[in-house]
């Protein structure tokens, strides 16, 4: 998301990795409590949104450049069991891989 951030952009070509230990925490909040992240690109909603709120996790889904899981299983369980997300993990599938 950096690169949409206008005071991060700068940042926005660094290679990110983005490690899932546990997916049941997301970070999620309401889209009134969006004044507490960096100004962003307001055309870019839908990369920070999940179901209708601001969903840190997803969006680190989204926009980094990888992602890696604590174990090859774990990413297996993700697909299946993610508190939400497991539609986003099963269209990302090619940028997540488990270690």
């Amino acid at each position: 998301m950096l690169k949409y951030c206008f005071q991060y952009q700068h940042l926005g070509s660094i290679p990110t990795v983005l490690t899932i230990h546990n997916a049941q925490y997301q970070g999620q909040m309401g889209w009134d409590k969006s004044h507490y992240i960096p100004h962003w690109d307001g055309w870019k909603w839908g990369m920070l949104d999940w179901k209708q709120s601001i969903n840190p996790l997803a969006c680190g889904v989204k926009c980094a450049h990888k992602v890696t899981t604590v174990s090859h299983t774990y990413m297996e369980e993700l697909r299946y069991m993610s508190n939400g997300l497991e539609a986003l993990f099963e269209y990302e599938e090619e940028n997540v891989s488990g270690y």
